[in-house]
């Protein structure tokens, strides 16, 4: 079997350099290129680095805490005050100002108490004299002409300029308790246009907060009217239409009337 030649030793050498340097050149090209990526990634990191600083030191947010006193007064218009006229009005309240003379339910009263809300009342003078809104109801009118008399009055009293909300013309006792419901809750000036007057006064007025006078004669619906701040009024029409309208004006000028103290002793106050 014939022996291979022996490359010659210089030969040798230069391959295995040649393949020394192959092999470590691409390995040499690798650290550059990551050494050029860290260092890449450090200009970035710490060019970013100023201006989430700048963002920290930013004035945080005061804005929220300043806007809250502007809110923490509730003014309330409303005669009578209940649960219901405060739900979901107390957030960050701390005082509540309410209508002189205001009645106030014995539960509003201690949920004011727990929440630590102070209450007060407006002066008399910045009472506004202002006309009012009427809620309006008519029921069991005794005779046709009755009711002819009952549209003609209301007609004439929307002519000139009177700002009226009706309930819908169902029975005396449904429609004297709708407004009930609003002269006491609400604080509203409500009017009854029936036949049968005193039946509805005497129904309204057992409703707590109510304040119901009536009649045919006009002035004697007006002296009750005035004698104890009355919040309904029942009446038919048809006795003197011009002059019960002029009553009407007189009841929805100058709204809420202040309850004589007489009266105002047997409501809760705050």
């Amino acid at each position: 079997m014939p022996l291979l030649a022996r490359p010659a030793l210089p030969d040798l050498k230069s391959n295995l350099i040649a393949t020394i340097n192959f092999r470590l050149m691409p390995l040499e090209v690798d650290i550059d290129e990551i050494v050029r990526q860290v260092m890449a990634e450090l200009r970035k990191s710490s060019t970013v680095s100023p201006a989430v600083n700048g963002d920290t030191n930013k004035p945080s947010t005061p804005t929220p805490a300043n806007t809250k006193p502007q809110v923490s007064q509730l003014e309330i218009s409303e005669r009578v005050v209940t649960l219901a006229t405060l739900e979901h009005r107390l957030t960050d309240i701390r005082h509540v100002v309410l209508r002189r003379g205001a009645v106030v339910t014995p539960s509003v009263r201690d949920v004011l108490r727990e929440r630590g809300i102070n209450v007060s009342y407006s002066s008399e003078k910045n009472a506004t004299a202002a006309a009012v809104t009427i809620v309006l109801g008519v029921a069991e009118l005794a005779e046709a002409g009755s009711k002819s008399v009952a549209t003609t009055f209301v007609e004439a009293l929307s002519r000139e300029g009177a700002s009226i909300e009706r309930v819908a013309a169902t029975g005396l006792a449904s429609v004297t308790s709708e407004l009930a419901d609003h002269a006491a809750r609400g604080g509203r000036a409500t009017v009854l246009v029936t036949s049968h007057s005193e039946a509805a006064v005497c129904l309204a007025n057992r409703v707590p907060g109510v304040r119901a006078v009536g009649g045919r004669d006009v002035d004697a619906v007006r002296r009750g009217m005035n004698e104890v701040a009355a919040n309904l009024l029942a009446f038919d029409p048809a006795a003197a239409p011009t002059a019960f309208r002029r009553l009407i004006h007189e009841f929805r000028t100058g709204w809420p009337r202040r309850v004589p103290a007489v009266l105002d002793l047997h409501f809760p106050r705050v």
